[in-house]
């Protein structure tokens, strides 16, 4: 039997095989369709979805599988100036109609939404679109994970929960 371990990157995603002893069997890896222009990165979440898919596909026709480990941890960042304002053109807030495509497609437990909680370091108090999660939460059957809670006060836990 197989363990299978698949990474979703930033810049593409692989799924590594091994055996019950921890020995390599093989990898395979598909590389987003990445839009860059003027120092810009920008990749599209169906197109994850898709090379998600597909390296699925390809470790699948083994059968020896017996489970596979997700982790995706592929952090984004927006440059901002002084003022806390990008840039450059970014995407900043989860969209919904995304979010709800993304979890029918995918049956996911819970999903990560960029509602402006932030990680790590801050200029200033984080801005929580709350009525993005509602709409958010309006159109989606699975729970909604808060994704960086760095400066988020007591009372906007309180509210966002």
């Amino acid at each position: 039997m197989y363990a299978g371990g698949l990474d979703i990157g930033t810049s593409g995603c692989k799924i590594v095989l091994y055996d019950e002893k921890g020995n390599f069997i093989t990898s395979f890896y598909k590389e987003y369709n990445v839009k860059r222009s003027q120092g810009l990165h920008e990749i599209d979440a169906k197109e994850i979805f898709s090379c998600v898919c597909e390296v699925l596909k390809q470790a699948a026709q083994n059968n020896k599988i017996a489970s596979i480990a997700v982790t995706s941890f592929g952090e984004t960042f927006t440059m901002m100036d002084g003022n806390d304002n990008p840039c450059a053109p970014s995407m900043l807030y989860t969209d919904p109609e995304t979010a709800k495509w993304f979890v029918e497609e995918t049956g996911c437990d819970a999903l990560a939404c960029a509602f402006g909680a932030v990680h790590g370091l801050y200029t200033k108090e984080p801005n929580l679109d709350f009525d993005r999660v509602r709409k958010i939460k309006s159109m989606i059957n699975v729970p909604i994970v808060m994704h960086g809670g760095s400066g988020v006060s007591d009372e906007d836990y309180k509210k966002v929960i």
